[in-house]
């Protein structure tokens, strides 16, 4: 295994890490406000649970795309990725 696979294998370790320890924060840190606003200790986590598994789908796919295409259209990804900045959620 060569430094550059060595690296990428340490960082998505942490990553996964810190992750999983993100999620037993927000588990543990939410419960009783969770449970007073929605009725389930596990609202917070779920909801965040989502959008880890969101981040982890969407990441798989942009890997997918050939890197020429970011370059080619960095100014249009920008514009576009500002214009949903300014949407409220």
């Amino acid at each position: 295994m060569n430094k550059h696979s060595f690296a990428l294998h340490l960082c998505i370790i942490l990553i996964i890490i810190l992750t999983i320890l993100g999620l037993l924060f927000i588990y543990s840190s939410s419960q009783f406000f969770s449970y007073n606003s929605h009725g389930s200790t596990s609202y917070y986590f779920f909801k965040q649970l989502c959008g880890v598994g969101l981040g982890i789908f969407t990441c798989l796919i942009v890997a997918c795309i050939p890197f020429d295409f970011f370059k080619k259209n960095a100014l249009s990804l920008l514009i576009f990725s500002s214009f949903l900045c300014l949407i409220p959620h």
